[in-house]
């Protein structure tokens, strides 16, 4: 729990790419030591964004899978009705190959568990070659503006609509839209996050 990695029982986790930063949480040491290449890849899990935002700060990839796709079985829980487990790694390739490494259908142990066929998902990506074919024709996405407003850094706004006009070279159609009441998902997020966390740890002895 937490987005900085700083208040580890295995001390402090540094940024590689300048140890006076975090880099981020709370599954910051798999981000770290994956951009560090201590290792190929690394497991996190992720409640609220703590594989995203570590992966972010660190410049890796890093994967929330859609809910119940994994088994969770083993994982010290957070919140169990957002808690995923997902991978870590340098390219959207080896993402690929360990996200297919672990969906190995129902796991009995994880209630919340699909009963999903094995998937090879590195075998849907895309060559390079075919860019210049658009190959995401007939895609929509969609950007929320209040995502890219106040209070966002303008190298980070200016990131994103970046990857909005790649994301149009390549064929697909970028909307913006916008959702008033974007503002109010942090804190429905902790009040169901923590009840969740309290109900959990009530009921649970170390």
């Amino acid at each position: 729990m937490g987005s900085t990695t700083e208040n580890s029982a295995f001390r402090t986790t540094r940024n590689p790419w300048d140890i006076r930063r975090i880099p981020g949480g709370s599954s910051g040491g798999s981000a770290s030591a994956v951009a560090l290449n201590q290792c190929a890849a690394a497991l996190g899990s992720d409640t609220g964004g703590s594989i995203r935002q570590p992966a972010s700060f660190c410049g890796v990839v890093g994967l929330k899978p859609t809910y119940g796709l994994l088994s969770r079985h083993g994982l010290v829980a957070y919140a169990s009705s957002f808690d995923t487990i997902g991978p870590v790694t340098t390219s959207v390739e080896d993402s690929a190959i360990v996200l297919s490494a672990l969906c190995s259908g129902h796991d009995h142990l994880d209630s919340t568990a699909q009963n999903t066929r094995s998937i090879q998902f590195h075998d849907h990506l895309k060559d390079l070659d075919h860019f210049n074919s658009k190959p995401l024709s007939g895609k929509r996405l969609a950007i929320i503006q209040e995502t890219i407003g106040p209070g966002v850094q303008d190298g980070v706004v200016q990131r994103v609509l970046e990857a909005a006009n790649q994301f149009e070279r390549l064929g697909a159609r970028v909307d913006f839209v916008s959702c008033p009441t974007f503002h109010l998902g942090l804190p429905a997020y902790y009040i169901l996050a923590l009840s969740e966390a309290s109900r959990y740890y009530q009921n649970t002895t170390y």
